[in-house]
Protein backbone atom coordinates (compact mmCIF):
# COMPACT_ATOMS: atom_id res chain seq x y z
CA UNK A 1 0.00 0.00 0.00
CA UNK A 2 2.74 2.47 0.97
CA UNK A 3 4.72 1.61 -2.15
CA UNK A 4 1.67 2.55 -4.21
CA UNK A 5 1.34 5.87 -2.33
CA UNK A 6 5.02 6.61 -2.99
CA UNK A 7 4.55 5.97 -6.70
CA UNK A 8 1.35 8.04 -6.68
CA UNK A 9 3.23 11.06 -5.30
CA UNK A 10 6.10 10.60 -7.77
CA UNK A 11 3.66 10.33 -10.68
CA UNK A 12 1.90 13.58 -9.76
CA UNK A 13 5.24 15.36 -9.33
CA UNK A 14 6.46 14.08 -12.71
CA UNK A 15 3.30 15.25 -14.48
CA UNK A 16 3.64 18.81 -13.16
CA UNK A 17 7.03 19.08 -14.90
CA UNK A 18 5.60 18.38 -18.36
CA UNK A 19 4.83 21.07 -20.92
CA UNK A 20 1.52 19.47 -21.95
CA UNK A 21 -1.03 17.09 -20.48
CA UNK A 22 -1.32 13.55 -21.86
CA UNK A 23 -4.19 12.90 -24.25
CA UNK A 24 -6.98 10.37 -23.88
CA UNK A 25 -5.00 7.59 -25.59
CA UNK A 26 -1.97 8.00 -23.34
CA UNK A 27 -4.19 8.22 -20.24
CA UNK A 28 -5.97 5.00 -21.24
CA UNK A 29 -2.63 3.21 -21.73
CA UNK A 30 -1.35 4.44 -18.36
CA UNK A 31 -4.57 3.32 -16.66
CA UNK A 32 -4.18 -0.13 -18.16
CA UNK A 33 -0.55 -0.25 -17.05
CA UNK A 34 -1.51 0.73 -13.48
CA UNK A 35 -4.00 -2.15 -13.31
CA UNK A 36 -1.51 -4.54 -14.91
CA UNK A 37 1.33 -3.61 -12.54
CA UNK A 38 -0.97 -3.99 -9.55
CA UNK A 39 -2.13 -7.42 -10.73
CA UNK A 40 1.47 -8.52 -11.32
CA UNK A 41 2.40 -7.44 -7.78
CA UNK A 42 -0.29 -9.69 -6.30
CA UNK A 43 0.97 -12.60 -8.40
CA UNK A 44 4.56 -11.97 -7.27
CA UNK A 45 3.41 -11.88 -3.64
CA UNK A 46 2.58 -15.58 -3.90
CA UNK A 47 6.10 -16.43 -5.11
CA UNK A 48 8.66 -16.31 -2.32
CA UNK A 49 11.65 -15.79 -4.62
CA UNK A 50 10.04 -12.84 -6.47
CA UNK A 51 8.91 -10.86 -3.42
CA UNK A 52 11.84 -8.44 -3.74
CA UNK A 53 10.28 -7.20 -7.01
CA UNK A 54 6.93 -6.32 -5.41
CA UNK A 55 7.93 -2.85 -4.19
CA UNK A 56 9.23 -1.46 -7.54
CA UNK A 57 6.25 -2.96 -9.41
CA UNK A 58 3.78 -1.33 -7.03
CA UNK A 59 5.66 1.97 -7.23
CA UNK A 60 5.20 1.83 -11.02
CA UNK A 61 1.49 1.11 -10.56
CA UNK A 62 1.12 4.10 -8.24
CA UNK A 63 3.13 6.30 -10.59
CA UNK A 64 0.85 5.52 -13.54
CA UNK A 65 -2.23 6.07 -11.36
CA UNK A 66 -0.86 9.43 -10.12
CA UNK A 67 -0.25 10.68 -13.66
CA UNK A 68 -3.74 9.67 -14.78
CA UNK A 69 -5.45 11.14 -11.69
CA UNK A 70 -3.64 14.49 -11.83
CA UNK A 71 -4.08 14.86 -15.59
CA UNK A 72 -7.81 14.06 -15.35
CA UNK A 73 -8.36 16.75 -12.73
CA UNK A 74 -6.24 19.19 -14.76
CA UNK A 75 -8.29 18.53 -17.90
CA UNK A 76 -11.49 19.19 -15.94
CA UNK A 77 -10.11 22.50 -14.65
CA UNK A 78 -8.87 23.61 -18.08
CA UNK A 79 -12.21 22.72 -19.69
CA UNK A 80 -13.75 25.66 -17.81
CA UNK A 81 -11.61 28.28 -19.58
CA UNK A 82 -13.26 31.57 -20.48
CA UNK A 83 -14.20 31.57 -24.20
CA UNK A 84 -11.95 33.98 -26.09
CA UNK A 85 -15.05 35.58 -27.66
CA UNK A 86 -16.11 36.84 -24.21
CA UNK A 87 -12.81 38.45 -23.22
CA UNK A 88 -13.10 42.16 -22.36
CA UNK A 89 -16.81 42.22 -23.17
CA UNK A 90 -19.47 43.56 -20.76
CA UNK A 91 -20.94 40.59 -18.87
CA UNK A 92 -23.52 40.53 -16.10
CA UNK A 93 -22.83 37.81 -13.51
CA UNK A 94 -24.92 36.57 -10.60
CA UNK A 95 -23.20 34.66 -7.80
CA UNK A 96 -21.72 34.66 -4.32
CA UNK A 97 -18.53 35.96 -2.74
CA UNK A 98 -16.13 33.19 -1.70
CA UNK A 99 -13.22 33.32 0.74
CA UNK A 100 -12.08 36.55 2.42
CA UNK A 101 -12.15 39.81 0.40
CA UNK A 102 -8.73 41.50 0.42
CA UNK A 103 -8.29 45.27 0.62
CA UNK A 104 -5.93 46.70 -2.03
CA UNK A 105 -4.48 50.17 -2.52
CA UNK A 106 -7.31 51.26 -4.79
CA UNK A 107 -10.19 48.92 -3.99
CA UNK A 108 -10.92 45.36 -2.97
CA UNK A 109 -10.13 41.97 -4.53
CA UNK A 110 -12.37 38.95 -3.97
CA UNK A 111 -13.11 35.44 -5.25
CA UNK A 112 -16.53 35.14 -6.87
CA UNK A 113 -18.54 31.97 -7.57
CA UNK A 114 -20.63 32.67 -10.67
CA UNK A 115 -24.01 30.96 -10.93
CA UNK A 116 -25.40 32.78 -13.99
CA UNK A 117 -23.88 34.99 -16.68
CA UNK A 118 -25.42 37.15 -19.41
CA UNK A 119 -23.85 39.00 -22.32
CA UNK A 120 -26.15 41.37 -24.19
CA UNK A 121 -29.08 39.84 -22.27
CA UNK A 122 -28.24 36.33 -23.56
CA UNK A 123 -27.11 33.51 -21.27
CA UNK A 124 -23.43 32.60 -21.74
CA UNK A 125 -21.15 29.93 -20.27
CA UNK A 126 -18.24 31.25 -18.21
CA UNK A 127 -16.00 29.66 -15.53
CA UNK A 128 -17.60 29.25 -12.12
CA UNK A 129 -14.61 30.56 -10.16
CA UNK A 130 -13.60 34.16 -10.86
CA UNK A 131 -11.14 36.58 -9.27
CA UNK A 132 -12.53 40.12 -9.42
CA UNK A 133 -11.27 43.56 -8.45
CA UNK A 134 -13.66 46.34 -7.47
CA UNK A 135 -12.01 49.75 -7.62
CA UNK A 136 -12.91 52.56 -5.28
CA UNK A 137 -14.58 55.59 -6.83
CA UNK A 138 -15.82 58.91 -5.61
CA UNK A 139 -19.37 57.79 -6.31
CA UNK A 140 -21.33 56.92 -3.19
CA UNK A 141 -22.74 53.69 -4.56
CA UNK A 142 -19.46 52.20 -5.69
CA UNK A 143 -17.50 53.33 -2.64
CA UNK A 144 -20.04 51.91 -0.20
CA UNK A 145 -20.35 48.61 -2.05
CA UNK A 146 -16.63 47.93 -1.98
CA UNK A 147 -16.60 48.45 1.78
CA UNK A 148 -19.61 46.21 2.39
CA UNK A 149 -18.39 43.06 0.67
CA UNK A 150 -18.78 40.03 2.92
CA UNK A 151 -18.29 36.27 2.40
CA UNK A 152 -21.54 34.56 1.42
CA UNK A 153 -23.21 37.63 -0.10
CA UNK A 154 -25.04 37.17 -3.38
CA UNK A 155 -24.50 39.93 -5.95
CA UNK A 156 -25.42 40.88 -9.48
CA UNK A 157 -22.40 42.60 -11.01
CA UNK A 158 -21.37 44.07 -14.34
CA UNK A 159 -17.87 42.82 -15.08
CA UNK A 160 -15.24 42.52 -17.78
CA UNK A 161 -13.22 39.31 -17.80
CA UNK A 162 -10.08 37.87 -19.35
CA UNK A 163 -8.23 34.57 -19.24
CA UNK A 164 -5.55 34.17 -16.55
CA UNK A 165 -2.14 35.46 -17.61
CA UNK A 166 1.20 35.64 -15.82
CA UNK A 167 4.91 36.09 -16.47
CA UNK A 168 6.76 32.91 -17.47
CA UNK A 169 10.02 33.71 -15.71
CA UNK A 170 12.00 30.53 -14.83
CA UNK A 171 12.40 30.31 -11.09
CA UNK A 172 10.05 33.23 -10.48
CA UNK A 173 6.56 33.39 -9.06
CA UNK A 174 4.07 31.65 -11.37
CA UNK A 175 0.88 33.68 -11.00
CA UNK A 176 -0.96 31.74 -13.70
CA UNK A 177 -0.21 28.40 -12.02
CA UNK A 178 -1.38 29.79 -8.68
CA UNK A 179 -4.74 30.68 -10.25
CA UNK A 180 -4.88 27.22 -11.84
CA UNK A 181 -4.30 25.58 -8.44
CA UNK A 182 -7.20 27.63 -7.04
CA UNK A 183 -9.33 26.57 -10.05
CA UNK A 184 -9.77 30.22 -11.10
CA UNK A 185 -10.09 30.31 -14.86
CA UNK A 186 -10.94 33.99 -15.39
CA UNK A 187 -9.96 37.29 -13.81
CA UNK A 188 -11.43 40.73 -14.25
CA UNK A 189 -12.88 43.82 -12.66
CA UNK A 190 -16.27 45.20 -11.71
CA UNK A 191 -17.45 47.96 -14.04
CA UNK A 192 -17.94 50.94 -11.76
CA UNK A 193 -19.12 53.81 -13.96
CA UNK A 194 -22.34 55.71 -13.23
CA UNK A 195 -24.50 53.49 -15.42
CA UNK A 196 -23.10 50.20 -14.10
CA UNK A 197 -23.13 51.34 -10.46
CA UNK A 198 -26.92 51.26 -10.45
CA UNK A 199 -26.89 47.67 -11.75
CA UNK A 200 -24.36 46.33 -9.22
CA UNK A 201 -26.97 45.13 -6.73
CA UNK A 202 -26.80 43.08 -3.53
CA UNK A 203 -29.40 40.31 -3.98
CA UNK A 204 -29.02 38.35 -0.74
CA UNK A 205 -27.00 39.40 2.36
CA UNK A 206 -25.99 35.80 3.10
CA UNK A 207 -26.37 32.52 1.25
CA UNK A 208 -25.98 29.64 3.69
CA UNK A 209 -23.38 26.94 3.09
CA UNK A 210 -20.79 25.32 5.39
CA UNK A 211 -17.85 27.13 3.76
CA UNK A 212 -19.68 30.46 3.76
CA UNK A 213 -20.25 30.06 7.50
CA UNK A 214 -16.54 29.34 8.02
CA UNK A 215 -15.50 32.29 5.85
CA UNK A 216 -17.96 34.57 7.65
CA UNK A 217 -16.49 33.52 10.98
CA UNK A 218 -12.97 34.16 9.69
CA UNK A 219 -14.09 37.58 8.41
CA UNK A 220 -15.54 38.55 11.82
CA UNK A 221 -12.38 37.38 13.64
CA UNK A 222 -10.17 39.35 11.25
CA UNK A 223 -12.28 42.46 11.75
CA UNK A 224 -12.20 42.04 15.53
CA UNK A 225 -8.41 41.71 15.64
CA UNK A 226 -7.97 44.68 13.30
CA UNK A 227 -10.28 46.78 15.50
CA UNK A 228 -8.45 45.75 18.69
CA UNK A 229 -5.01 46.49 17.18
CA UNK A 230 -5.47 49.64 15.07
CA UNK A 231 -2.24 50.89 13.50
CA UNK A 232 -0.22 48.20 15.26
CA UNK A 233 2.80 47.06 13.25
CA UNK A 234 2.24 43.30 13.65
CA UNK A 235 -1.55 43.09 13.65
CA UNK A 236 -1.24 41.16 10.37
CA UNK A 237 0.93 38.55 12.12
CA UNK A 238 -1.72 38.06 14.83
CA UNK A 239 -4.38 37.66 12.12
CA UNK A 240 -2.19 35.11 10.30
CA UNK A 241 -1.71 33.07 13.47
CA UNK A 242 -5.46 32.93 14.15
CA UNK A 243 -7.07 32.51 10.71
CA UNK A 244 -4.15 31.93 8.35
CA UNK A 245 -4.71 35.15 6.35
CA UNK A 246 -1.21 36.51 5.60
CA UNK A 247 -2.20 39.34 3.26
CA UNK A 248 -1.90 42.03 5.97
CA UNK A 249 1.80 41.25 6.60
CA UNK A 250 4.02 43.84 4.95
CA UNK A 251 6.74 42.97 2.46
CA UNK A 252 9.46 44.31 4.78
CA UNK A 253 8.24 42.03 7.57
CA UNK A 254 8.32 39.02 5.23
CA UNK A 255 11.88 39.93 4.30
CA UNK A 256 12.83 39.94 8.00
CA UNK A 257 11.11 36.59 8.61
CA UNK A 258 12.83 35.04 5.59
CA UNK A 259 16.25 36.35 6.62
CA UNK A 260 15.89 34.87 10.10
CA UNK A 261 14.23 31.63 8.91
CA UNK A 262 11.04 31.90 10.98
CA UNK A 263 8.51 32.25 8.13
CA UNK A 264 7.06 28.87 9.05
CA UNK A 265 5.99 30.27 12.43
CA UNK A 266 4.09 33.25 10.99
CA UNK A 267 1.18 31.07 9.94
CA UNK A 268 -1.01 28.33 11.31
CA UNK A 269 1.58 25.56 11.25
CA UNK A 270 1.31 21.92 12.17
CA UNK A 271 2.93 22.68 15.51
CA UNK A 272 0.17 25.13 16.43
CA UNK A 273 -2.62 22.79 15.33
CA UNK A 274 -1.11 19.84 17.20
CA UNK A 275 -0.71 21.98 20.32
CA UNK A 276 -4.32 23.17 20.30
CA UNK A 277 -5.71 19.73 19.42
CA UNK A 278 -3.53 18.07 22.07
CA UNK A 279 -4.61 20.46 24.83
CA UNK A 280 -8.26 19.98 23.89
CA UNK A 281 -7.81 16.19 23.83
CA UNK A 282 -6.14 16.21 27.27
CA UNK A 283 -8.94 18.35 28.72
CA UNK A 284 -11.63 16.15 27.18
CA UNK A 285 -9.93 12.97 28.41
CA UNK A 286 -9.66 14.31 31.96
CA UNK A 287 -13.32 15.35 32.03
CA UNK A 288 -14.42 12.08 30.38
CA UNK A 289 -12.66 10.00 33.05
CA UNK A 290 -14.68 11.96 35.62
CA UNK A 291 -17.87 11.60 33.52
CA UNK A 292 -18.03 15.42 33.35
CA UNK A 293 -18.85 15.28 37.09
CA UNK A 294 -22.16 13.49 36.44
CA UNK A 295 -23.47 10.07 37.48
CA UNK A 296 -23.27 8.70 33.93
CA UNK A 297 -20.44 6.10 33.66
CA UNK A 298 -18.98 7.52 30.44
CA UNK A 299 -15.65 5.55 30.57
CA UNK A 300 -17.67 2.31 30.62
CA UNK A 301 -19.56 3.41 27.52
CA UNK A 302 -16.49 4.64 25.61
CA UNK A 303 -12.80 4.58 26.72
CA UNK A 304 -11.43 7.99 27.59
CA UNK A 305 -8.56 7.64 25.09
CA UNK A 306 -10.97 7.21 22.18
CA UNK A 307 -13.12 10.12 23.33
CA UNK A 308 -10.03 12.32 23.65
CA UNK A 309 -8.85 11.31 20.16
CA UNK A 310 -12.18 12.30 18.60
CA UNK A 311 -12.27 15.60 20.54
CA UNK A 312 -8.73 16.47 19.45
CA UNK A 313 -9.51 15.61 15.84
CA UNK A 314 -12.68 17.74 15.84
CA UNK A 315 -10.75 20.67 17.33
CA UNK A 316 -8.03 20.23 14.72
CA UNK A 317 -10.67 20.28 11.97
CA UNK A 318 -12.13 23.52 13.33
CA UNK A 319 -8.69 25.14 13.50
CA UNK A 320 -7.73 23.92 10.01
CA UNK A 321 -11.00 25.35 8.64
CA UNK A 322 -10.17 28.70 10.25
CA UNK A 323 -6.72 28.45 8.64
CA UNK A 324 -8.23 28.19 5.17
CA UNK A 325 -7.07 24.59 4.61
CA UNK A 326 -3.44 25.41 3.79
CA UNK A 327 -0.98 22.61 2.96
CA UNK A 328 0.71 22.41 6.43
CA UNK A 329 -2.71 22.50 8.09
CA UNK A 330 -4.11 19.75 5.88
CA UNK A 331 -0.99 17.66 6.43
CA UNK A 332 -1.44 17.89 10.19
CA UNK A 333 -5.16 17.13 9.97
CA UNK A 334 -4.53 14.04 7.83
CA UNK A 335 -1.86 12.77 10.22
CA UNK A 336 -4.09 13.29 13.25
CA UNK A 337 -6.99 11.56 11.47
CA UNK A 338 -4.83 8.53 10.61
CA UNK A 339 -3.51 8.29 14.18
CA UNK A 340 -7.05 8.58 15.57
CA UNK A 341 -8.27 5.87 13.19
CA UNK A 342 -5.41 3.58 14.27
CA UNK A 343 -6.26 4.20 17.93
CA UNK A 344 -9.93 3.41 17.38
CA UNK A 345 -9.12 0.24 15.44
CA UNK A 346 -6.58 -0.91 18.03
CA UNK A 347 -3.70 -0.96 15.55
CA UNK A 348 -0.15 0.32 15.79
CA UNK A 349 1.20 2.22 12.81
CA UNK A 350 4.67 3.56 12.05
CA UNK A 351 4.83 7.32 12.21
CA UNK A 352 6.74 7.40 8.90
CA UNK A 353 3.82 5.64 7.24
CA UNK A 354 1.45 8.17 8.79
CA UNK A 355 3.47 10.95 7.15
CA UNK A 356 3.48 9.16 3.78
CA UNK A 357 -0.27 8.49 3.92
CA UNK A 358 -0.91 12.14 4.81
CA UNK A 359 1.11 13.29 1.78
CA UNK A 360 -0.91 10.95 -0.45
CA UNK A 361 -4.22 12.26 0.93
CA UNK A 362 -3.18 15.90 0.41
CA UNK A 363 -2.24 15.26 -3.23
CA UNK A 364 -5.32 13.14 -3.81
CA UNK A 365 -7.49 16.20 -3.17
CA UNK A 366 -5.08 18.83 -4.50
CA UNK A 367 -2.47 17.57 -7.01
CA UNK A 368 -1.07 21.06 -7.82
CA UNK A 369 0.04 21.32 -4.17
CA UNK A 370 3.11 19.26 -5.14
CA UNK A 371 4.50 22.38 -6.86
CA UNK A 372 4.29 24.53 -3.73
CA UNK A 373 7.51 24.90 -1.72
CA UNK A 374 5.37 24.71 1.42
CA UNK A 375 4.41 21.11 0.57
CA UNK A 376 8.00 19.86 0.44
CA UNK A 377 9.24 22.03 3.32
CA UNK A 378 6.31 21.01 5.52
CA UNK A 379 6.59 17.27 4.95
CA UNK A 380 10.37 17.47 4.78
CA UNK A 381 10.62 19.19 8.17
CA UNK A 382 8.38 16.61 9.84
CA UNK A 383 10.27 13.77 8.17
CA UNK A 384 13.61 15.15 9.39
CA UNK A 385 12.26 15.55 12.92
CA UNK A 386 11.11 11.93 12.89
CA UNK A 387 14.44 10.75 11.48
CA UNK A 388 16.39 12.68 14.10
CA UNK A 389 14.27 11.77 17.12
CA UNK A 390 12.37 8.49 16.81
CA UNK A 391 14.67 5.75 18.07
CA UNK A 392 17.70 8.05 18.18
CA UNK A 393 17.14 10.13 21.31
CA UNK A 394 18.42 9.06 24.69
CA UNK A 395 15.72 8.25 27.20
CA UNK A 396 15.73 10.35 30.35
CA UNK A 397 16.36 8.13 33.36
CA UNK A 398 13.59 8.06 35.94
CA UNK A 399 15.87 8.46 38.95
CA UNK A 400 17.78 11.51 37.70
CA UNK A 401 17.22 14.95 39.15
CA UNK A 402 14.79 17.45 37.67
CA UNK A 403 17.70 19.65 36.61
CA UNK A 404 19.25 16.81 34.58
CA UNK A 405 15.89 16.07 32.97
CA UNK A 406 15.53 19.70 31.91
CA UNK A 407 19.10 19.66 30.59
CA UNK A 408 18.45 16.48 28.59
CA UNK A 409 15.25 17.98 27.17
CA UNK A 410 17.09 21.14 26.09
CA UNK A 411 19.85 19.07 24.46
CA UNK A 412 17.25 17.02 22.56
CA UNK A 413 15.45 20.18 21.42
CA UNK A 414 18.75 21.71 20.26
CA UNK A 415 19.68 18.57 18.33
CA UNK A 416 16.27 18.48 16.69
CA UNK A 417 16.51 22.15 15.69
CA UNK A 418 19.99 21.57 14.26
CA UNK A 419 18.77 18.53 12.32
CA UNK A 420 15.87 20.48 10.79
CA UNK A 421 18.13 23.43 9.90
CA UNK A 422 20.74 21.22 8.23
CA UNK A 423 18.23 18.84 6.67
CA UNK A 424 16.24 21.58 4.94
CA UNK A 425 19.30 23.23 3.39
CA UNK A 426 18.98 21.38 0.02
CA UNK A 427 15.28 22.22 -0.37
CA UNK A 428 15.79 25.81 0.79
CA UNK A 429 18.56 26.31 -1.76
CA UNK A 430 16.46 24.71 -4.49
CA UNK A 431 13.40 26.89 -3.92
CA UNK A 432 14.86 30.19 -2.70
CA UNK A 433 18.59 30.24 -3.52
CA UNK A 434 19.55 31.36 0.00
CA UNK A 435 20.18 29.98 3.49
CA UNK A 436 19.62 31.76 6.78
CA UNK A 437 22.80 31.19 8.81
CA UNK A 438 21.20 32.65 11.93
CA UNK A 439 18.07 30.48 11.64
CA UNK A 440 18.97 28.08 14.51
CA UNK A 441 19.41 30.95 16.98
CA UNK A 442 16.31 32.79 15.74
CA UNK A 443 14.15 29.67 15.93
CA UNK A 444 15.47 28.73 19.37
CA UNK A 445 13.93 31.95 20.70
CA UNK A 446 11.01 32.39 18.28
CA UNK A 447 9.52 28.89 18.52
CA UNK A 448 8.75 28.97 22.26
CA UNK A 449 7.70 32.64 22.16
CA UNK A 450 5.29 32.22 19.23
CA UNK A 451 4.05 28.74 20.12
CA UNK A 452 3.65 29.07 23.88
CA UNK A 453 2.86 32.78 24.25
CA UNK A 454 1.81 34.66 21.12
CA UNK A 455 -0.41 32.00 19.53
CA UNK A 456 -2.38 31.01 22.70
CA UNK A 457 -2.97 34.67 23.61
CA UNK A 458 -4.08 35.45 20.04
CA UNK A 459 -6.53 32.54 20.06
CA UNK A 460 -7.91 33.52 23.47
CA UNK A 461 -8.31 37.13 22.35
CA UNK A 462 -10.11 36.08 19.19
CA UNK A 463 -12.89 34.30 21.11
CA UNK A 464 -13.33 36.62 24.10
CA UNK A 465 -16.08 39.26 23.88
CA UNK A 466 -15.25 42.92 23.62
CA UNK A 467 -13.61 44.71 25.37
CA UNK A 468 -11.95 41.71 27.11
CA UNK A 469 -10.41 40.56 23.82
CA UNK A 470 -8.23 43.67 23.68
CA UNK A 471 -5.96 42.72 26.59
CA UNK A 472 -4.70 39.28 25.39
CA UNK A 473 -4.40 40.55 21.80
CA UNK A 474 -2.29 43.55 22.84
CA UNK A 475 -0.16 41.34 25.09
CA UNK A 476 0.43 38.93 22.18
CA UNK A 477 1.34 41.86 19.94
CA UNK A 478 3.74 43.25 22.54
CA UNK A 479 5.48 39.87 22.86
CA UNK A 480 5.91 39.61 19.08
CA UNK A 481 7.05 43.22 18.91
CA UNK A 482 9.89 42.44 21.36
CA UNK A 483 10.68 39.28 19.37
CA UNK A 484 10.87 41.36 16.17
CA UNK A 485 13.44 43.67 17.80
CA UNK A 486 15.62 40.65 18.53
CA UNK A 487 15.15 39.29 15.01
CA UNK A 488 15.99 42.64 13.48
CA UNK A 489 19.22 42.69 15.48
CA UNK A 490 20.11 39.19 14.25
CA UNK A 491 19.34 40.11 10.63
CA UNK A 492 21.67 43.12 10.85
CA UNK A 493 24.78 40.91 10.81
CA UNK A 494 26.43 40.76 7.37
CA UNK A 495 26.69 36.95 7.52
CA UNK A 496 22.99 36.46 8.42
CA UNK A 497 22.02 35.11 4.99
CA UNK A 498 24.08 33.25 2.43
CA UNK A 499 22.98 33.63 -1.19
CA UNK A 500 23.97 31.30 -4.01
CA UNK A 501 22.62 30.26 -7.42
CA UNK A 502 20.04 27.47 -7.25
CA UNK A 503 21.92 24.20 -7.78
CA UNK A 504 20.89 21.57 -10.35
CA UNK A 505 18.69 18.67 -9.28
CA UNK A 506 21.48 16.08 -9.26
CA UNK A 507 23.38 18.13 -6.67
CA UNK A 508 20.18 18.45 -4.62
CA UNK A 509 19.86 14.65 -4.69
CA UNK A 510 23.47 14.24 -3.45
CA UNK A 511 22.87 16.85 -0.72
CA UNK A 512 19.70 15.13 0.51
CA UNK A 513 21.52 11.80 0.60
CA UNK A 514 24.32 13.41 2.61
Amino acid sequence: MYSIITGFILGIAALQQQAALPGKTVSLILSSLAVAFLAVSFVLARKQRFRSAIIPVRIMAGCCAGIVWASTLAHITLSENLPSSLENRPITVVGTIDDLPQITENGIRFAFHAEQAFCENKPVAIPENLLLHWRNTSEASGGENTRRLFPGQKWRLDVRLKRPHGHANPGGFDYEYQLFARKIRATGYVVNDRKAATRNILIDPFVWSPMHVVDALRFHIRARIAAALPEHAYAGVIIALVIGDQNAISRSDWQLFNQTGISHLVAISGLHITLVAGLFAILTGALWRRSFFTNIPLPLILPAQKAAAIAGLVMALVYVALAGFGVPARRTLCMLAIVAAALWSGRQIRISRVLLAAAGLVLLTDPPAVMKPGFWLSFGAVGIILYATVGRTHAVMQNTSRLRKWRQSLITAARTQWAVTAGLVPLTMLFFGRISIISPIANAIAIPVVTLLVTPLSLIGSILPEPLCTYPLKTAHLAFDWLAVFLDWLASFPFAVWHAPSPPLYLIAFAIAG
